[in-house]
C-alpha cells in the first residue's frame, strides 16, 4: 500500500475531488488501520491464561458486508475490511457508486499481500445492489457508512 500511496491518492482526488494532501493522509490512516488489525489477528485465539476459569471462543461470523460512502472511499474500505478479516470473516465491500475506483485498488493490494481469493471482494452498484447484499441469507453482518435515510433502509 505504501508503494502505491501516490497512485491511490491520485485516484481518490479524481474520485471525489479531495486535495492530494488530504488523500495521502487518508491512505496513511488506512494503512495504520490495516497494520493494527493484522497485528492483533494472531492474538484473537480465544485462549486465556491457564489459571483462569473463564474462557472465550473465537467464532467468525462468516460473510460480512461493508457499504461505503463517497467521502472517504479508501479509508472506509480499510476500516470495514481489516477488522472483519482479522476476526476470520470474509468481506464483500460495496463502495459508493460515486467513488468506485479505490476499493478495487485495495482488493489488488490485499491480493498482492497474499490474502486468499474470496476473502475480500468488491461489488459495484447502487441502492439495489446494496439491498440485495443486506438481505442475502448468507450475510451474517452488515457495516454501513452513509446517510440516515439510507441507513434506515439498511
Amino acid at each position: 500500500m505504501q508503494e502505491r500511496r501516490d497512485e491511490i491518492a491520485s485516484a481518490e482526488v479524481a474520485n471525489n475531488g479531495k486535495s492530494i494532501t488530504e488523500a495521502q493522509v487518508d491512505i496513511d490512516v488506512a494503512w495504520q488501520c490495516i497494520e493494527y488489525y493484522a497485528g492483533i489477528a494472531p492474538t484473537l485465539s480465544g485462549r486465556l491464561g491457564y489459571w483462569l476459569i473463564n474462557s472465550t471462543r473465537r467464532e467468525p461470523l462468516g460473510v460480512c458486508v461493508g457499504i461505503g460512502a463517497w467521502n472517504y472511499p479508501f479509508q472506509i474500505a480499510a476500516w470495514k475490511s481489516a477488522p472483519a478479516m482479522a476476526c476470520g470473516n470474509a468481506m464483500v465491500f460495496k463502495p459508493s457508486p460515486m467513488t468506485p475506483v479505490t476499493a478495487v485498488m485495495l482488493a489488488e493490494i490485499y491480493k498482492e499481500a497474499g490474502v486468499p481469493d474470496g476473502l475480500f471482494n468488491v461489488v459495484q452498484g447502487g441502492a439495489e445492489t446494496g439491498g440485495l447484499l443486506c438481505h442475502h441469507p448468507m450475510v451474517a453482518k452488515v457495516s454501513f457508512t452513509g446517510s440516515v435515510p439510507t441507513g434506515k433502509k439498511v
